[in-house]
């Protein structure tokens, strides 16, 4: 018996079911993992898109709620993962699971309960998809990237961490407050830890390649008074300060991974601030994970600019390094 579409189409080839081109898969479909998802299905960049997580009910929820919107997005495939058999042949996988911060709770152990939670995860990601790119979000997130890149067995500029985008993002945006010109002709970087030890390169902040500390040469001294150093304080507490006023930060991050994920499915080659290894750059002695502005591509980092740094900025760099090290070689069981 004929079924409606048998009498609908006439078949002429239906071709060949091929594997993904552009397949990202997302583990962790909290706040955050859920903002990178909506921000990369609306960005038109990958054709099949697949999470997984442990909660599975909320998991299939969130899915289907994506599903019942494939009418206003341009990706073909969204898929609720029930094991890591389904993430395989991924191009991108991106890891947003992760624990929370007890009250009273050391950054050491904090950071030990999600090595923990990455042996399950990593491993998994590395076995179904071996030439994938990880991107890892958790926080604290250089140390989870390291904590990636020991667990996966993949090589280092194949697992990257999302590092300061946000933080250089939140950079230009202030600056461009403050200067009342669009953010994105405001130019300037944030690196070394995402998180309080972070580095304004104010050095490098220009507008059109005129540098704003050629025109105020005390641009980050308490002296200054037009109180630029500010912004750099205002980067730090900005996540804080969301925290406290919705319960998280998400909307941000989310098209901060998204335009990561951009420059790699697409080969865009654009320099971004995120978290690589760093052993041996501008005088770093640790086995340590922290953000430089990287060209990243299809390959993952492409390559590290060797950016010019003052003597303060090398010396905040590396004790942003030696405060990693600190809680990071203290780390058990991240064999394979």
């Amino acid at each position: 018996m004929a079924t409606v579409r048998d009498r609908l189409l006439q078949e002429v080839n239906p071709g060949h079911t091929s594997e993904s081109a552009a397949k990202v898969t997302l583990v962790g479909v909290g706040q955050v993992g859920m903002a990178c998802a909506i921000s990369i299905l609306q960005s038109n960049i990958a054709d099949n898109v697949t999470l997984i997580d442990v909660m599975e009910d909320k998991l299939k929820g969130e899915v289907m709620d994506l599903q019942h919107g494939s009418l206003f997005l341009k990706t073909s495939k969204i898929v609720a993962a029930k094991d890591y058999s389904e993430t395989a042949n991924s191009k991108l996988c991106i890891i947003t699971a992760g624990v929370r911060q007890k009250e009273g709770e050391s950054r050491l152990n904090l950071v030990q309960r999600n090595v923990d939670v990455f042996k399950h995860i990593v491993p998994s990601l590395a076995k179904y998809s071996p030439d994938a790119i990880i991107l890892v979000v958790s926080n604290p997130v250089d140390i989870l990237t390291y904590v990636a890149w020991k667990l996966s067995g993949f090589p280092s500029h194949r697992v990257i961490g999302s590092g300061t985008n946000l933080d250089s993002a939140r950079f230009r945006y202030l600056m461009g407050e403050k200067l009342r010109i669009n953010p994105s002709s405001v130019h300037g970087y944030i690196v070394g830890e995402h998180g309080d030890s972070s580095v304004p390169v104010w050095s490098g902040t220009n507008v059109a390649g005129i540098s704003l500390q050629s025109l105020n040469p005390q641009l980050e001294s308490d002296q200054d008074p037009e109180g630029w150093k500010e912004i750099h304080k205002k980067v730090v507490d900005s996540a804080y300060e969301v925290i406290k006023l919705k319960g998280y930060t998400s909307w941000a991050i989310g098209l901060s991974v998204a335009s990561l994920a951009n420059s790699v499915l697409k080969n865009l080659k654009t320099v971004n601030p995120i978290s690589t290894l760093v052993k041996g750059m501008h005088g770093i002695k640790e086995e340590v994970f922290l953000s430089v502005p990287c060209v990243l591509g299809s390959s993952g980092v492409c390559g590290v600019l060797k950016q010019p740094l003052k003597e303060t900025e090398t010396r905040q760099l590396q004790h942003s390094a030696e405060t990693l090290w600190n809680v990071q070689k203290d780390l058990k069981d991240l064999q394979q």
